[in-house]
């Protein structure tokens, strides 16, 4: 044997060797049951190409998972972001990012297959047959938010814990409208320790069916702040700019506010005044009945503003007549009509005062209403 020799066979080498290195040629496939033989590189290339390179490539078949195997991603700095574990866990260290268009749904979880529970790609989440939302902290549920029959929604609040509806402002101050709680079932009604709904801020009522507040029941119910007057009517501007044919029942007019020299206002009463529940009296259709009374009464004007009535306009009477009839002669039906006396010292408007045309206004007429 030389430093170099080779076998070969009908012209064909099989196996050459020389100082540093020995090479087979024309090796056969390796069958199943012949692990241990050599294989030619072809067959190791057909089978590298059904691999996964480590550097990276396309996989196209599953991939099982078993045992204490898991499926990580790392980033640049190797810190794990993904791992992926047999039992099913998805535990990611960064947001998870779904991109469907429409409602088309993005994530759902199923019980036996069945959906329970999914979101839709324009951030709708619905649940199904029941479930709903619980909130807890140290595994104690403070309150639920769930489908309690097929037409009720219910938010429920646990273990004496309170279900509190706020709002805040672009200057992120806010405010409590709605705060309920059960401290005790068995307690007393109305009470921090059983069991209490209050409301905050609510808005006077408008309608009949709406809530009051403390404030409206109290005013109306004369508890607090009683009106200065039994009756309002609605300012309708200045003699010169509205003929008092035209007034309606609870309307008035008057002089400009910056010339006291003569006052004239009209009230109309029609039957049925102006917040008036009986009329103050009939009309008993005969022409021009006149009382007249030198000098008269004080007239006060006031205005209810911020759960406070204002003073508006104090002023001493020269002359009033009331008139009753549907005749022309009284401008229209029964009114009363009032002069004021001239001078500062007999009549007197607050400072920066105006009446506002359409608004309206509380009047207190004495020995009248």
């Amino acid at each position: 044997i030389t430093p170099s020799w080779r076998v070969k066979s009908q012209n064909k080498s099989f196996i050459t060797i020389n100082t540093n290195e020995m090479k087979l040629y024309n090796i056969a496939d390796p069958t199943n049951h012949e692990d241990h033989w050599v294989a030619n590189k072809g067959y190791v290339d057909k089978k590298a190409d059904d691999k996964l390179p480590l550097a990276g490539g396309t996989l196209t078949g599953p991939v099982d998972v078993t045992g204490d195997a898991r499926i990580k991603t790392k980033d640049a700095d190797d810190n794990v972001t993904l791992t992926i574990y047999p039992s099913g866990l998805f535990d990611s260290k960064n947001e998870v990012r779904i991109d469907r268009s429409g409602s088309e749904q993005c994530f759902v979880v199923t019980k036996d297959g069945t959906p329970r529970f999914n979101i839709q790609a324009d951030g709708y989440a619905n649940f199904f047959d029941g479930g709903g939302v619980k909130w807890k902290v140290d595994g104690e549920t403070l309150s639920t938010l769930y489908k309690a029959t097929s037409s009720i929604t219910q938010w429920t609040a646990y273990n004496g814990s309170t279900i509190r509806i706020t709002a805040k402002d672009s200057s992120d101050s806010g405010r409590t409208f709605i705060d309920i709680k059960t401290e005790n079932h068995g307690g007393d009604d109305g009470a921090d320790d059983g069991y209490r709904m209050k409301l905050y801020h609510v808005a006077d009522p408008v309608n009949a069916y709406d809530a009051a507040n403390k404030q409206f029941v109290e005013k109306t119910a004369g508890v607090i702040n009683p009106p200065p007057a039994r009756f309002t009517w609605k300012f309708k501007g200045t003699l010169d700019t509205n003929d008092p044919v035209n007034l309606l029942p609870g309307e008035f007019i008057g002089p400009s506010l910056a010339s006291w020299s003569y006052t004239e206002l009209k009230w109309y009463f029609h039957k049925q005044p102006l917040n008036c529940t009986k009329p103050i009296w009939q009309d008993y259709q005969y022409e021009n009945a006149l009382a007249w009374q030198t000098p008269g009464p004080i007239l006060s004007i006031w205005e209810d503003k911020d759960a406070h009535y204002l003073p508006k306009i104090f002023a001493k009477m020269k002359r009033w007549e009331i008139r009753h009839g549907p005749s022309s002669a009284n401008n229209g039906g029964p009114h009363i009509n009032c002069d004021c006396f001239t001078g500062t010292d007999n009549a007197q408007t607050m400072s920066g005062v105006s009446l506002e045309r359409d608004k309206v206004y509380y009047i207190n007429f004495g020995g009248i209403f």
